[in-house]
């Protein structure tokens, strides 16, 4: 029987059934970012208790502790409880995102806003839309106008745009009536709504548009470069892309053009020293005085980063249906390392240095971003990482490969799984018909359809003998065993003697368990008292918010 430990009280955890042992909990849906330009906004400030949503005080963490929340499903309303069992942001919402910078959005009835991390309400739930806080102001919207809230729950500014942009150097693009300016973080409007078109500012100054033509003001609104472009885009390195004419060009600080208008089209600004453009139809990189210096034969091109540039060939023979078994092998988390990005079934992505040598080339079936200087490439359906000088670290040899975790790879040959090093080096073990990453230095493995672990040395240290497993956290992971859940220590002995009424655990986080006990979750510590009564349809692990 399981112990309750005295004064348990409620609390919870995403109740999801995990297929596949060892696989961690998905995080919750986030909703995509604003787009980068412009987007249209507005709203009125509303309390949360005329939004249907009652206020209550916020519950401050310990002076020097961060806020470890959890979230939970009750009555099918989510909410956020901490260790205790206490709801810091109270059941009431239908979705959440999550947490960025000690703040989160709910929704309610349809309507949006923030809580952070106390409990304390930032902004009203009662916008149709809310985005993420940039440079410390949310943009906010209702019905069609727009408006922005400050990280300390204040209305920076009113709902009254048509459309905003995101807050960069201090000052926010808006627009009313027809008309693009500027707000400051105060919701004073530095730069009263004038220009037909504007840009964000960048280096102290921003493009803006008046008669036709575009110019530049700083940040005080002052016109610094003359109405007098075609186009323009903003300064990077020093340097900003106007367009003359027919052709691009760039201009300096002063306003001079010290790189005629010549190009076609431009990429997107300096990086590095080098900026992509095209001319006659093929694209190339130039230094700062505008000398071509990289020969660039592709369809797309990047900026350079640490070094290296992404570049992509359209190519109609690429194999959609290895693109989508790939995704689908992604989906299982068995296979395809971070950063992977799959591309459209028509693209192939590559690599090239400074030099515009081809250190990734772009003949492979699928190539990744760089995650700690190494690349995942496919090449004929087999699976291998390059480095930044396009070396094979790891061959290409294994159907699936996964990203590093702890020093290790689970590499898949044959239908079977194992694990590699960062040498090539695979772990003395028998494969294996599946594989978790490791996790305090143990990784669960199944043989057959029974699960066990190996430590980092390939030592099968538990032996094969449950049914499911999870990960070890905190030096605890929860088993399964004759349809019984229960927790085991680094050396299988269980601390928590496997139980019929607990139909499902997950991993230890923060030093509880999020168990479902006769058809509710609730909070088990690591010795298996129940701090938290089972009374949660739904729930997730405890995190510092």
């Amino acid at each position: 029987m399981l112990r309750r430990r005295k004064g348990a009280v409620g609390g919870a955890v995403l109740g999801l059934m995990l297929a596949l042992a060892g696989t961690l909990l998905p995080a919750p849906a986030v909703a995509a970012a604003p787009p980068a330009g412009a987007a249209a906004l507005t709203a009125v400030a509303v309390s949360n208790e005329a939004a249907g949503v009652p206020e209550q005080a916020p519950v401050p963490a310990a002076a020097g502790q961060e806020a470890v929340l959890a979230q939970v499903k009750l009555d099918g309303k989510w909410g956020f409880i901490d260790r205790q069992g206490k709801f810091v942001i109270p059941a009431l919402f239908s979705d959440t995102k999550a947490f960025i910078d000690g703040v989160v959005a709910v929704s309610s009835n349809k309507k949006w806003g923030y809580y952070d991390k106390t409990g304390k309400v930032i902004v009203p739930v009662a916008f149709d839309e809310v985005h993420d806080y940039q440079e410390g102001l949310a943009a906010v919207r209702s019905k069609k106008k727009w408006g922005f809230y400050d990280h300390n729950g204040n209305l920076a500014a009113p709902v009254q745009f048509d459309e905003i942009a995101g807050c960069q150097e201090g000052l926010a693009l808006v627009k009313r009536n027809k008309k693009w300016g500027y707000i400051d973080k105060n919701g004073t409007s530095p730069i009263e709504p004038q220009f037909v078109e504007a840009g964000s500012f960048a280096e102290g100054m921003a493009p803006v548009k008046n008669q036709g033509k575009w110019g530049f003001i700083d940040t005080a609104g002052k016109l610094v470069i003359p109405y007098q472009f075609k186009n323009a885009a903003g300064y990077r390195e020093g340097l900003a892309p106007v367009q003359v004419g027919a052709k691009w060009g760039f201009i300096d600080a002063g306003g001079r053009l010290v790189i005629p208008g010549q190009f076609a089209e431009i990429g997107d600004g300096f990086s590095e020293g080098l900026a992509a453009v095209k001319l006659k139809r093929k694209w190339s990189y130039i230094d700062n005085t505008g000398k071509p210096v990289i020969s660039a034969p592709y369809d797309q091109v990047f900026p350079f980063s640490d070094g290296i540039a992404e570049v992509r060939v359209s190519k109609t023979s690429f194999s959609l249906l290895a693109a989508v078994a790939a995704v689908a092998g992604q989906a299982t988390g068995t296979t395809l390392g971070h950063g992977l990005n799959l591309l459209p079934s028509n693209e192939k992505r590559g690599y090239i240095d400074r030099n515009g040598h081809l250190i990734v080339p772009t003949k492979y079936d699928a190539v990744g971003a760089f995650n700690a200087g190494w690349s995942l490439v496919r090449v004929e359906k087999k699976w291998g990482y390059v480095d930044k000088t396009g070396a094979f670290m790891i061959p290409a040899q294994y159907e699936e490969l996964s990203d590093f975790r702890e020093g290790f790879a689970r590499a898949k040959t044959n239908g079977k799984w194992s694990f590699i090093d960062k040498s090539g080096q695979m772990l003395p073990t028998r494969p294996f018909a599946d594989a978790a990453p490791f996790h305090n230095g143990l990784a669960a493995v199944q043989l057959e359809d029974k699960w066990g672990f190996i430590d980092t040395r390939g030592r099968l240290v538990i032996a094969v003998q449950f049914d499911e497993a999870r990960n070890f956290s905190d030096g605890l992971a929860a088993v399964k065993k004759n349809d019984m859940w229960g927790v085991i220590d680094a050396t299988g002995t269980f601390v928590v003697p496997a139980q019929r009424e607990i139909s499902q655990m997950l991993d230890f986080s923060n030093g509880l368990l999020a168990a479902k006990v006769n058809g509710k979750w609730g909070y088990l510590d690591q010795t298996g008292n129940i701090v938290i009564e089972p009374q949660f349809s739904e729930a997730r692990p405890f995190f510092a918010r």
